[in-house]
């Protein structure tokens, strides 16, 4: 679990708030909100992913 340890408390207030508002939505009927709510969430998850691998590789990198 230590790919996990740069993960912020903010971050994990946005997941649990993405996954509440994922689960709530009407897939059939999204509006520009909704549909501009998915695209940030997916970016914001890239993003993430990508700071999880810097971070991972750095502390790797240090350890060495």
């Amino acid at each position: 679990m230590n790919f996990f340890k740069p993960i912020k408390m903010v971050d994990w207030l946005m997941i649990v708030v993405a996954i509440v508002l994922f689960s709530t939505m009407d897939y059939g009927n999204m509006n520009f909100v909704d549909k501009a709510y998915v695209v940030c969430v997916a970016i914001w998850v890239v993003l993430l992913g990508g700071r999880l691998y810097i971070e991972y590789q750095k502390r790797n990198r240090c350890e060495k």
